[in-house]
C-alpha cells in the first residue's frame, strides 16, 4: 500500500516539476529496494508517457540527507551574509576584509 501512495505522490511531483531524476531520501531510502518495484509499476500507470523514463533512485546519503542539506543551506546563508557585511565594510566591494582585493587605488 505504501508503494502505491508513494507512486502517486512521485507522479504528481514529476508532472509539476519535470525533473531529470527523482531522489528518494530519508528513511524511505532504507526501504527503497523493497518499495521500488511497486513504485515503478504505479508510476507507469500514473504518469504521462514522457515521464516514464525518469530515473527514481535512492539518496546515497540515506537517512542523513535531510540533515546534510539543512547544514549546507545554513553555511550558504552564512557565506552570503559574510559577503554582504564585507561589501558594506569595504566601501561597496564584495571582497572579504583583509584579502587585499577590495582596496581601491587612488
Amino acid at each position: 500500500m505504501t508503494h502505491l501512495r508513494l507512486g502517486v505522490g512521485i507522479a504528481n511531483l514529476m508532472h509539476l516539476y519535470s525533473p531529470d531524476v527523482v531522489v528518494v531520501g530519508g528513511g524511505l531510502a532504507n526501504s527503497f529496494d523493497a518499495l521500488m518495484p511497486g513504485i515503478r509499476n504505479r508510476l507507469n500507470l500514473a504518469v504521462m508517457p514522457p515521464f516514464r523514463e525518469i530515473p527514481v533512485v535512492a539518496a546515497s546519503l540515506s537517512e542523513n540527507s535531510g540533515l546534510i542539506g539543512a547544514a549546507i543551506m545554513v553555511f550558504d546563508d552564512l557565506d552570503r551574509n559574510a559577503l554582504a557585511v564585507a561589501a558594506k565594510t569595504n566601501g561597496g566591494h564584495s571582497a572579504a576584509p583583509g584579502t587585499g582585493s577590495g582596496v581601491r587605488a587612488t
